[in-house]
């Protein structure tokens, strides 16, 4: 059994801004291998044998907690 413990998902209409932002954070110095959608890690999930990935929300502002964990 192969379990991804560190993930990240965003809503399909905020993952495009959300990828492109976080890349500019990092200067670009790594190649994204997934879209950021719920689709795009369930398709690398299939992909790469893996059985569970846990979702690590992401909190850019406290007033995002509530609403990013529901």
């Amino acid at each position: 059994m192969i379990i991804d413990f560190h993930t990240h998902v965003f809503p399909d209409k905020l993952a495009p801004k959300a990828l492109s932002e976080l890349m500019a954070n990092i200067n670009n110095i790594y190649k994204p291998v997934t879209d950021m959608t719920v689709a795009g890690l369930t398709r690398n999930m299939d992909n790469w044998n893996i059985n569970y990935s846990i979702v690590q929300p992401v909190v850019t502002k406290p007033s995002q907690t509530l609403s990013i964990n529901n």
